[in-house]
Parts: structure tokens; sequence; C-alpha cells
């Protein structure tokens, strides 16, 4: 790299580089990345930087002995055409900008301290978890530890079923068709029989699922008309990314109130029960919006 300075210009980087080695001794990360670290180095750098542009600009104003009809000289002092105080602002409101805007260094390693802590905390235990096979073909799965390689499970799912199984909280490797995709199962966090804590994965990764709260139809003598009367849109809970494990949980365990969830496809009941709020699982193109039009056909077909 080449450097263009113009008479104490030259002492920008010097200043700058010598700021950075003191301040390296405060973080054990001293990479360009790290925002706190520069953003020290940017602040501590443009003290010195900003007192040598008033030094310099001090000197320029001593008067000089000039001969008669001599034109006076101003010496400039820049680094890639920019004077030295442009410099040392630009440090000043730089660092200011890093230090307000970047984590601190020891929060961030707290934080994923913590994260990998809670990690390891619900990988205990074990959960349910349905391979729904939501296409028209018979699809040959794997389910194997990520950490040996051992299968744990290998069926052909028929079409349009579910595969129920109890797995180990661990992480897994999903083979089927041309895809392979890492999942973490989470030990059931409520077991309640009020509640609801499973997991899914659909062998398809373009199909999302809605949980769509369905207790207002459930009901022997609903209508068509009354069912397409509803705003649907309104009674999605959550939708689940298709491509993943998807792990709804509906937590009863302080609530005077019962969860129930329908399998995808599966017929809703003709009633429910007191302080129960029943959801089904409606599959959705990953590409397409739940719109109400979509939503009163898939609700009407799982009524009917």
């Amino acid at each position: 790299m080449v450097l263009i300075w113009k008479g104490a210009g030259i002492l920008v980087p010097i200043l700058w580089f010598i700021c950075g080695w003191i301040t390296s001794y405060w973080f054990e990360d001293t990479r360009l990345g790290n925002g706190a670290f520069m953003g020290w180095t940017l602040l501590w750098s443009s003290i010195p930087v900003l007192l040598l542009a008033l030094l310099l600009r001090s000197m320029g104003k001593q008067e000089q002995s000039l001969e008669p009809g001599e034109i006076p000289q101003k010496k400039r002092h820049e680094f890639f055409w920019l004077p030295v105080w442009v410099w040392g602002a630009g440090f000043l409101i730089g660092g200011l900008f890093l230090i307000l805007t970047s984590p601190d260094e020891t929060e961030s390693e707290e934080e994923t301290v913590s994260n990998e802590e809670l990690e390891l905390e619900r990988l205990v235990g074990e959960k349910t978890v349905n391979f729904w096979n939501p296409t028209d073909e018979t699809i040959a799965m794997t389910c194997t530890y990520v950490e040996d390689g051992e299968v744990r499970l290998s069926d052909s799912i028929p079409a349009k079923y579910v595969h129920y199984a109890t797995l180990d909280a661990d992480k897994y490797y999903v083979n089927f068709e041309q895809h392979e995709i890492e999942i973490t199962v989470h030990g059931e966090q409520v077991t309640d029989t009020n509640s609801y804590d499973q997991g899914w994965f659909i062998l398809d990764p373009n199909i999302d699922l809605l949980l769509v709260d369905v207790s207002e139809v459930c009901n022997a003598k609903i209508v068509r008309d009354e069912i397409r009367a509803i705003d649907w849109t309104k009674k999605v809970r959550e939708r689940y990314e298709g491509g993943q494990l998807i792990e709804p949980r509906l937590d009863a365990s302080t609530k005077n109130i019962k969860y129930r969830v329908m399998d995808p496809g599966f017929t809703l009941p003709l009633k429910k029960g007191t302080n129960e709020t029943v959801f089904s699982l409606i599959p959705i193109d990953r590409r397409s919006e739940a719109t109400d039009v979509y939503l009163d056909s898939m609700v009407i077909a799982i009524c009917f």
C-alpha cells in the first residue's frame, strides 16, 4: 500500500497504530471486525491527532521573516489529501459511534456461554416427533444421530401418512429423497395432559404449517356459509416454516384451559370440551399467502 502525505501528515497512521497497540492490551479479540476494539482505538487516536492539528495550526500562525515582495507560502499537513484535523475529527466521531453501537466484548462472551448452557440443559428427556408425508408417493427416510451416525429410525412413510416416533433429546440427520437436514430435538417442556408439546417434521421442505384456532367450528350443526363468514386470517396463531423441525408448544399448566391440536388433514371434532381450545395444523405452500379464501377451503375440508 502506498501512503500519500504532506508535511506532518505521516504522523496520523503512526499515532493510530501506537494507540491500537496500547488498546489491544485490554481486548482479547483485536480483529478489525471487533467494533468495540476499533471504537476505542479510534477514540484514543483522536486525542493526539487533534493535539497535533492544533500544534501545527499555531506554528503556521507564527510570523515569518519575508523578503520584500515575497509571498508567504502556507505549508500543508495532509494524509491522503485530508488535513490532519479532519482525521482527528473523523477518529473521534467514528470511535464514539462504534463504542455506542457495538456490544461489550465481555457481555457477548457471557451471552454465548449462556446460550450454549441453555441448549445443553434443554437437550434432556424425550419428545414425540411426527414425521408427516404430505405427498402422493411413499417416501423412504432415515433418522441418524449426528454424533456417531447410529440409525435411530428407518422407514418408508406412505402418502398422506404420519409416522409417530419418540426421540431422545439430541441432534439428528433426517435423510429423505435428495435431502439431508439436521434437526435438534428438545425434551418436552410441559407434560400435563392439557398442554401440547410435540415435534413435527414435514417430508417436503416446500410445505409450511399453520396453527389455526378452529374452536368456533367444532360444532355438529355448523354449515359452510357460517365457516366462510369467519375471518380465518385472524385465527392463525403461528406459521411454522418447513424444512426443519417444528416444535409447537401450548402450555396450559398455569391456566384453566385445555389445548387440543389436530393433525394435518384430520377431521375436526363435532364438539369441544368446556374451556377447551382446539387448533388444527393446516399445510400451506411456502410461496403462498395464508388468505381467507384458502383457509375457508381448508377448514371446510376438515369439517365435512
